[in-house]
């Protein structure tokens, strides 16, 4: 006879949100639009660095340093080939 043990609800943890992460870089033209230079560019960035511009020109000084990867394409999207 297979005797189990009266089963009891299993409760799960809620998943840790990350923590807001402070701005690094900001728009001089207008200071509502900041990017914490996590995930993908947003646009305003994105149309300022096809125009010549830097990313380092953005960052707000004092505060940041450039992401780990500032060689790199920052926040663009890389695309994938499926062969």
């Amino acid at each position: 006879m297979d005797a189990k043990a009266p089963s009891t609800p299993t409760r799960r943890s809620k998943p840790q949100s990350r923590a807001r992460a402070a701005p690094k870089y900001r728009d001089p033209g207008n200071r509502r639009h900041t990017w914490s230079g996590r995930g993908r560019m947003p646009r305003w960035l994105a149309d300022k660095v096809k125009r010549g511009h830097s990313v380092t020109d953005f960052l707000i000084p004092g505060l940041a340093r450039p992401t780990a990867k500032s060689s790199h394409r920052i926040g663009q999207r890389s695309v994938v080939k499926r062969t």
